[in-house]
């Protein structure tokens, strides 16, 4: 017995749209909320910081006048001067929770002993630095009583390599660096072809001497 057929009704427009509608509703439930990114180098510690201000189990960090505790973060590393000698390691930073391993430093002796102290107080603090924030436009590095805080460094001038007396800073033997004692030697590279020593530190090849200008 044959069966009757039966038509198929045709969709409505009002149920394609519906359909369609639906469809567009299911795609847009399942999308993840779009995640604001900060801007590029917004809360960035990288650069070159100079430290302002800082206290170690109680005692504050002296911050010598004419000996800068300095500290640099480049990538995965940091450096600086700690007022006498010069410092370097490798740091790891996660969410705030901050790692410094492989902390060297070089082993000169400054005559100053302020600054010798004020290094000794700031490298024992930086060992045991496990935080690390920005507070306004100050670095902040903090541990188990340490806080030390830093300013952005600006730059240094730049000054002409003619015509400049340069004052002698550092030297590097190898592996060794080593700060001139007793009066200051300077350079200068004259216009004229001509070359003026002052004080000369009758350092020996090979080597590389540091300069920094000193005057106009």
């Amino acid at each position: 017995m044959t069966q009757p057929l039966r038509r198929r009704r045709r969709p409505t427009r009002m149920r394609v749209y519906l359909a369609t509608l639906f469809a567009i509703f299911l795609v847009a439930c399942g999308q993840p909320e779009p995640v604001e990114t900060p801007p590029s180098g917004d809360g960035d510690p990288q650069g070159d910081w100079q430290l302002v201000a800082g206290t170690v189990n109680g005692e504050p960090v002296p911050i010598p006048d004419e000996h800068r505790i300095t500290l640099t973060i480049e990538g995965s590393s940091i450096s600086g001067t700690a007022a006498c000698n010069s410092y370097g390691g490798k740091l790891t930073v996660q969410g705030g929770r901050l790692r410094i391993e492989d902390l060297a430093q070089t082993e000169m002796a400054c005559l100053d002993e302020g600054a010798m102290a004020a290094e000794a107080i700031y490298m024992s603090g930086l060992g045991v630095a496990d935080f690390i924030e920005l507070d306004g436009e100050q670095l902040v590095i903090s541990g188990p009583g340490v806080e030390l805080r830093f300013e952005g460094l600006a730059p240094p001038p730049t000054a002409e390599l003619v015509d400049t007396i340069w004052l002698l800073e550092t030297f590097v033997s190898g592996e060794v660096v080593s700060a001139p004692v007793g009066e200051e030697a300077t350079l200068e590279l004259r216009s004229d072809g001509t070359l003026g020593i002052e004080n000369d530190p009758a350092v020996e090849p090979p080597g590389r001497i540091g300069l920094v200008g000193c005057c106009a």
